[in-house]
């Protein structure tokens, strides 16, 4: 089920399962230029996403973060000055410390990858 506000915004969605028991609830809330989703089951907070956006609304960088506030995975997006998408860069944590980091052009294709271990030290690259 979605909730929106006046403005088409998202403000919640809540999942059920088959006999109607809520499983999960997301709830959204924005402020200028910035969108935060935390999503709850019955055990309290188990994800939370922010996006920063410029005055155009080009996304500049996503978040997300486990229940206890460690960062998974970041999103950061770059530009030209039309506001024309050159590319992002992925960044993906693992609960070890080590993290992968992918670049993609302005098309998604990828354009490498390199992988690091807990002490930041490069232990791969594609």
């Amino acid at each position: 089920v979605y909730i929106n506000d006046q403005d088409d915004n998202r403000i919640s969605t809540t999942t059920y399962s088959r006999s109607g028991a809520k499983l999960s609830w997301t709830i959204y809330t924005y402020t200028e230029n910035f969108r935060r989703a935390e999503t709850y089951d019955k055990s309290g907070l188990t994800e939370r996403e922010d996006y920063q956006y410029d005055d155009d609304g080009n996304t500049l960088w996503r978040k997300t973060y486990d229940g206890q506030g460690k960062i998974k995975s970041e999103t950061v997006y770059t530009y030209d000055a039309n506001g024309d998408r050159l590319g992002s860069t992925d960044t993906y944590y693992s609960s070890n410390g080590s993290k992968t980091v992918t670049e993609y052009d302005s098309s998604y294709n990828r354009t490498s990858r390199k992988k690091y271990d807990a002490n930041g030290k490069l232990i791969s690259s594609e």
